[in-house]
This record gives structure tokens, sequence and C-alpha cells, in this order.
């Protein structure tokens, strides 16, 4: 997160102290703590959903259905990195399951995160082949606030959030022939801090966070063109995913007699579509180009920020369908052993736009 000058800060006029202290105690109105805390939570949130996609990413890209081949049990290895900038518009909140209230703030979001796996791979035959593999991974991000049409406080922009994670789990992916299933189950745990000057917040807390995200992907390779310099294919892939994430209860800093607690879940269903083409080079080693293109929906999406001594739950909206698109190569630096792969990609919704870029490596140990 940006260090600040608070004291280059511009003083707050009295139409915004105004508007202030009318949210803040407009009756029945719970204090505008989801829009700091909600909108941290769901940057957190897709990051444990985002790494956990690269690590699939990493052993799917260029067809799941081809997983290497070799003895009846191969150990291996790979590692993922994750970086992107995200910015997020002002989106809907809610009170108490009543009409639409106010917003989340505006934010821009950076992140890194990393996740590696030690896998093995078993030959059943010569056409069905699983590979199990433990993941554990690490992930920062960090937020900063901005004002906007609704949130117009300039205190806003001087505030932000933080977060670390750390994440570990598993999964089973089996193929035969072209078709292919992978299961992955992940938790994660980690600390936020926000940091919020304005009179929704009033200063900084910290809490603890947890979470797991359980998905599926089904998928199967086609031959779409073949030519003397090589083949051309199609790999179609569907998924469901599950997820839930907490936050533990922490003191609201304005006001010591209110205590908040947050809780996210989310189940989502998507399809994408990746286009790739291996090329041979001289002494065996090969490059595979591809392109990807995916969509999201979110069946359910529920990010809510408890009020407990109040007895209210406030919750912050989010797109429900989103795409992605992605370029970029695998490079297979020895024959049927160590692999490089790289993108860069797209991702929106209604709410936020984010660039970002992926690098891996995997290899085979036997």
């Amino acid at each position: 997160m940006r260090r600040f000058d608070f004291a280059k800060l511009p003083l707050r006029n009295f139409w915004f102290a105004a508007g202030s202290l009318a949210l803040i105690f407009a009756p029945g109105i719970a204090r505008a703590q989801e829009q700091p805390t909600g909108t941290t939570n769901a940057a957190i949130a897709a990051m444990h959903d985002g790494i956990v996609d690269a690590a699939r990413g990493q052993v799917l890209e260029g067809g799941g259905g081809n997983v290497s081949q070799g003895g009846t049990s191969v150990p291996g290895v790979f590692a993922t990195t994750r970086s992107r900038l995200t910015d997020r518009d002002e989106a809907p909140w809610t009170n108490s399951g009543g009409p639409p209230f106010g917003a989340g703030y505006a934010t821009e979001a950076t992140e890194f995160s990393v996740i590696g796996s030690v896998y093995w791979t078993f030959n059943a035959s010569p056409s069905v082949r699983t590979q199990v593999g433990l993941l554990g991974g690490y992930g920062e991000v960090d937020l900063d606030f901005q004002t906007g049409p609704v949130n117009i406080d300039p205190l806003i922009n001087a505030s932000g959030a933080s977060a670390e994670n750390w994440f570990y789990g598993g999964y089973v992916l089996v193929s035969q022939s072209s078709y292919y299933a992978m299961v992955t189950v992940t938790g994660t745990s980690g600390d936020a801090r926000v940091v919020d000057l304005s009179p929704n917040f009033g200063g900084s807390a910290s809490y603890d966070t947890s979470g797991v995200l359980a998905t599926l992907d089904v998928g199967s390779t086609f031959t779409i063109a073949q030519s003397a310099s090589g083949s051309t294919y199609l790999d179609v892939r569907g998924g469901l995913g599950a997820l839930y994430f907490s936050g533990d209860t922490f003191i609201q800093p304005n006001d010591a007699t209110q205590f908040i607690s947050t809780d996210l879940d989310a189940t989502y269903a998507g399809i994408s579509l990746e286009l790739f083409a291996p090329f041979t080079l001289a002494g065996g080693t090969t490059i595979t180009p591809f392109v990807k293109g995916t969509y999201r929906h979110f069946i359910t999406y529920d990010n809510e920020v408890n009020f407990e001594t109040l007895n209210t739950v406030s919750e912050i909206a989010e797109g429900r369908d989103k795409g992605l698109v992605e370029a970029g190569m695998k490079y297979t630096a020895i024959p049927d052993k160590a692999i490089i792969t790289g993108s860069i990609y797209y991702e929106g919704d209604s709410y936020q736009d984010t660039i970002g870029g992926r690098l891996g490596a995997s290899v085979k140990l036997d």
C-alpha cells in the first residue's frame, strides 16, 4: 500500500462533514464499515480463486488429456506465480436485505501470489493416467481506496487495506485419451488490515481471515487441423466452483461497542476454449503458443458484513458475469521433462477491470 503524508491532506469542507454525519447517524442504518471491509474481503477471495486457477492452468495448459506418460509412478514439481492490477468501481450495497443504500469503495488493487506443487503421475494403462498433487502457496494484495460519485470524502484517498494469506490443499487429475477431469480443494488463512480515516470507519483494524475453495474441471481436447509443420488443437473445458471465506470478529475503530465480522460465499460455473499448436524445434524442444477465452457466471455471490451488536447485515454486490482473454506460450525445454509457461491476460465484469500475467515451470523427477 502506498505511503501517504497525512499532513498534506486537504481539509474536509462543511458539506463533506455534514454528509458523513448524516450517513453515520441515519436512523436504523449501520455505520458503513461494509465499504472498506467488504471490498477488502472480495479482493482476498479473488486472490485465492485466482492463484488456484493459475495452478490448474499450469497442469491443464496445452490439453489436460495430455498428461505426460512415464513409469508406474512418476514424481514431479511445479510452481507458478501471478501478478495483476485491478481497478474496481463502486459497487452497490444493501442493508439487511433492503434496497440499495450506498456503494463499496472504488479501489486500485495490486496483487502478487505464488503456488507450488509436488505431484505424482500414475499410469494405470497406456491411455488412463492419474495425477495427484499437493499444493502450497502465498499471496499478498494491497488496496488503495478512492473517492467516487457516492463516496466523496477526500480522506478516503488516504486510506487503504492490505492482506497476506497462505494457501494449501491438493488436486487429483484423471485423464483417458483426450478426456480429463480435475478436482481441486484448497484452504487459505491469513490476516487483513484496513485503514480508513473517513468517518465511515475512523481508524484502522486488523482481523484474521480463512476460507476454502473447491473446483471441478471436465474437458476434452480435439484436433482441428493437421499439417506438415504440426497440428492445431482445441481444448474445451467446463467447470464448477464453490468458495467460502470469513473474517474474524473485530471492534469498530470509532465505536468500541460495535463488533463486526464478515462472510463471503459464492458458487459459479464456467466454460473455456483454448486453442494451441505445438511446434517442434531443433533438439526436440517444443514451443506451444495458446490463446484462451473463459466465461464465468456466479450462480450465487454473498459478501456480507455482519454488525453483531446491531444484529444487522450489509451485503456488497459483485459482477455476476466475468470474461477473461489470455494469450501465452508453453516451452518444453527438455522433452517430456521440463516445461516453462507464461501468459498475459485481461479479465473484466460490470464493476472491475484486471490486467495480469503469470509465469510457471514444471519438472518431472523420474
